[in-house]
């Protein structure tokens, strides 16, 4: 309270950055890649001008900056710095979860996914953010597990069980399912078929021998009949939102940021009326970006990302695969939330 946010203060050495960097002409990075994000950045300040709801974002704008700066410049990282960044995200995963098991109330039901994000004590933090956000330390923390140092195993094995525990406990389905996901995905990718199959096993097990446990522990947040009776916490319905939106708003989309502003309007013309909610937000990343910003800035943003792993994902599978799995399992969680306009997912 009374300081900067120390992300403004980042930003606007990141905007003396972009200027030394245009003056000086030392681009790094691939000017297409440059462009994409550029022309997507244009794009979603300029879809205010259709918007119902001007929706400018500070602490995005200097998200947008932070991150054009790194793209300009950024450079090969080395393995010193690598391991500090690992580092980072595991003490800081670790710092988070620690934080929230020494709480007495953790296992009081329902009550335990809230206190992750310290709702329970007056808090405004979604436990299935909290738990998006831990998924890259968790996946570090696997790739420490096989180091060929005993202390940093002994790390990887001590941070896995700690931040899987607690993601565990913050019952977020999109959280878990993008583990699960994720790790499926890597052991494909590595061949490890046996492996897949006994573990795929193993989970049908466990859900039909534990699945009452599994209810008990987290409240109804994993008792299929009610998962399929309320489509998801009303994402289902959500969804069907969404599509009607973006099937009225193929080109521009609706603005950034409007998609709660038009929720009432297609509430209606998808047949769900206001059961859900006066206003709602997309809770998927990609739906969110489609019916705001539409064609245009959909293909953009993929543009963005294409450009960015073009040529970079053979060697990042090979050197820094936790990286690649942590990220898809972002990716995958972020199916479920309102990622799109979030400082975080663009950090990530």
């Amino acid at each position: 309270e009374g300081f900067v946010k120390p992300i403004y203060v980042v930003s606007f050495l990141s905007l003396i950055l972009l200027i030394k960097v245009v003056i000086n002409g030392n681009i790094k990075v691939k000017k297409h890649l440059m462009i994409a994000y550029i022309a997507l950045i244009v794009w979603i300040f300029a879809s205010n001008v259709w918007a119902k709801v001007v929706f400018v974002n500070i602490t995005l704008v200097t998200v947008f900056v932070i991150s054009l700066a790194f793209i300009l410049v950024c450079k090969s990282l080395d393995e010193k710095e690598l391991h500090f960044i690992r580092l980072a995200f595991l003490l800081g995963g670790l710092i988070v979860c620690i934080n929230v098991l020494t709480s007495n109330q953790y296992l009081n039901d329902f009550e335990g996914r809230l206190v992750l994000a310290g709702i329970s004590e007056g808090g405004a933090n979604d436990p299935n953010w909290v738990s998006w956000l831990l998924l890259p330390s968790l996946f570090v923390s696997i790739r420490y597990t096989s180091s060929q140092k005993l202390m940093h195993r002994f790390l990887g094995y001590f941070c896995m069980i700690i931040i899987f525990y607690s993601i565990v406990l913050s019952a977020s389905r999109g959280a878990i399912l993008a583990i699960i996901v994720s790790i499926l995905c890597k052991w494909i990718y590595e061949r490890k078929y046996i492996t897949t199959f006994f573990s795929l096993s193993i989970l049908m097990l466990i859900g039909v021998f534990f699945m009452d446990y599994v209810t008990a522990l987290l409240g109804h947040r994993f008792d299929i009949t009610f998962m399929v009776e309320t489509g998801g916490a009303g994402r289902m319905d959500i969804w069907k939102v969404a599509l009607e939106m973006i099937k009225d708003n193929f080109m521009l989309g609706v603005g950034v940021g409007n998609f709660n502003s038009y929720w009432q309007f297609y509430a209606g013309e998808a047949g769900i009326g206001l059961s859900r909610g006066a206003e709602r937000v997309a809770h998927n990343f990609l739906l969110q970006c489609f019916s705001e910003l539409g064609f245009m800035g959909m293909m953009l943003f993929l543009c963005v990302v294409y450009f960015s792993f073009r040529k970079n994902i053979s060697s990042l599978l090979v050197n820094n695969e936790d990286f690649v799995w942590g990220g898809l399992s972002l990716v995958i969680g972020a199916m479920f939330l309102n990622a799109f306009n979030e400082k975080m997912f663009w950090l990530f």
